[in-house]
């Protein structure tokens, strides 16, 4: 995670959070796994968004679903023509404002990693606007 803080801080990005107020936010799973996979988004966020951007995280109540981890962005956002294939294995989003892409295995992974784990992502985004990852895992 230390790589993300020194990431963020080379592109003048601030990292807020985790903003909530829940007081019970215990998940059962495999920390390393989950930690991954929250490092993975954390590092596409970062990587998307341009110089003196925010990224914050917010804890919220999911109801029946459990508890609600958001990653949101400022940054560069993804077409809404690119949402539906977005988790699929080797599939990259158009790049926009020359942001260098991956090789699509990320994101395939973190919805791999959530699923086993009873749990599920979702992703809000508006180009030029930025975008909402909202990770949901039961509660222990």
């Amino acid at each position: 995670m230390d790589c993300l803080w020194s990431a963020a801080e080379r592109q003048s990005i601030e990292l807020v959070g985790p903003e909530g107020t829940l007081e019970d936010t215990l998940s059962c799973g495999n920390s390393d796994m989950l930690i991954r996979a929250l490092v993975n988004v954390l590092g596409n966020a970062i990587k998307y968004s341009p110089p003196h951007t925010t990224i914050t995280l917010r804890l919220a109540d999911a109801g029946a679903e459990g508890i609600a981890l958001h990653v949101v962005d400022q940054g560069i956002g993804i077409a809404e023509s690119d949402l539906p294939r977005l988790f699929d294995p080797f599939f990259q989003a158009a790049e926009h404002d020359g942001a260098k892409a991956g090789v699509g295995l990320g994101l395939s992974f973190v919805k791999a990693v959530i699923e086993r784990h009873g749990g599920s992502i979702r992703v809000t985004s508006e180009v030029g606007r930025g975008t909402d990852f909202g990770i949901v895992l039961p509660r222990a």
